[in-house]
């Protein structure tokens, strides 16, 4: 069976069949995914000449950059699909003969997961109509769909990204290695014009190392979750906010500690002063012999006593004992150095003290304690 030409240059992409729903009474396949966003045309690859523009002259070639398919790919073949009516004849592997004509594509859609799908109508007097319907239905991983369309490029640094141009047909093709989605039989090219397989050199590896973008993407994206991950670790070190009303109340009560300290310290300066005062005017009124109230007795007299009785004791010569007591209690003294001192200072209350005791009596004798 002879196999018309093409006139125009085209691409042929090959993916699985993968419909969504198979009806072999009315020969309908519906949801039958024709083409895929970001994937290579395996064993194609774009000839740049040194102006970085495509060339199909070997000799002028300086580099060659892989074709990959984009979401912006999707988009001119759903225009493709508009002008042409939104019905594309359906082949058998690339045939284009009235023999191989199998039916038609309609109700092209792009779908969200980076997909165009299409409805596939068989006709009824199509050959192979039986053995279509069955693998689809019973093998659907042995039997695949191939676009022809005329392509054109956009050309970037590493890649080259296909564009639709026209789109000739949608063809049932038997061959191709699955993705590793496991959505489709191939992501390659299966046929083309003599022309372009000329100028189109075998894929050695189909394995693609990861290009500059991606790789530069790929540590964009791991940059940024590491900056995620040490916000969040931070976040969890950091002790937490102290709320506002604590934080000033904690304020207030220092200062209120801070303005007591300040008080209790100019009362302890002032208790010290008086103090100074007290045992001064102690010592004042030991010199001058003033009484001054020591005993247990005195003090009860200032607690509960009248006005009289208070005033004779301001009054009263002080004793001998008390003298003693006073010295003491202003010098900080040894009470032996104290009865020294009252001995030579207060003679006369000496002298009573040692007559109240039986001890001494002057009248009964002439000496003279001095």
């Amino acid at each position: 069976m002879a196999t018309k030409t093409k006139s125009r240059r085209s691409y042929s992409l090959s993916l699985q069949l993968a419909a969504g729903t198979v009806n072999a009474e009315t020969g309908l396949l519906a949801g039958c995914t024709v083409a895929k966003a970001n994937v290579r045309a395996l064993g194609k690859v774009l000839w740049l000449d040194a102006s970085g523009k495509r060339t199909f002259d070997e000799d002028k070639k300086t580099r060659e950059i892989p074709v990959f398919t984009d979401d912006k790919f999707l988009d001119t073949l759903m225009a493709a699909a508009e002008r042409a009516g939104q019905r594309v004849k359906a082949r058998e592997d690339h045939d284009d003969s009235i023999g191989a004509r199998a039916g038609y594509f309609d109700a092209f859609t792009k779908t969200n997961d980076g997909r165009v799908v299409a409805d596939m109508h068989l006709f009824s007097s199509y050959r192979n109509r039986e053995v279509v319907l069955e693998t689809a239905d019973k093998t659907p991983q042995e039997i695949g769909l191939s676009i022809d369309f005329v392509p054109d490029f956009e050309i970037l640094a590493d890649r080259a990204l296909m564009r639709c141009r026209d789109l000739l047909a949608v063809d049932i093709v038997d061959e191709g290695a699955i993705t590793p989605g496991g959505l489709f039989l191939s992501a390659g090219v299966d046929s083309d014009t003599k022309e372009e397989k000329a100028n189109a050199e075998p894929e050695t590896n189909p394995t693609m190392p990861p290009t500059i973008d991606e790789v530069m993407n790929a540590l964009g994206t791991l940059q940024k979750s590491v900056a995620e991950c040490m916000q969040k670790m931070n976040s969890l070190s950091a002790p937490p906010a102290v709320p506002a009303e604590i934080t000033d109340g904690m304020k207030s009560l220092r200062e209120n500690v801070e303005r007591l300290a300040s008080g209790n310290k100019a009362l302890e300066e002032k208790v010290a002063t008086v103090t100074a005062d007290n045992l001064k005017l102690k010592k004042t009124a030991t010199a001058l012999g003033v009484r001054v109230i020591a005993s247990d007795a005195d003090r009860a007299i200032l607690a509960s006593g009248s006005a009289e009785d208070i005033e004779k004791l301001g009054t009263a010569p002080q004793s001998y004992s008390d003298i003693v007591a006073a010295r003491v209690a202003s010098e900080k003294c040894k009470k032996t150095e104290a009865h020294l001192w009252a001995m030579k200072a207060h003679p006369e209350a000496y002298r009573a003290h040692l007559k109240a005791k039986g001890i001494y009596d002057p009248a009964k004798d002439s000496r003279r304690v001095s």
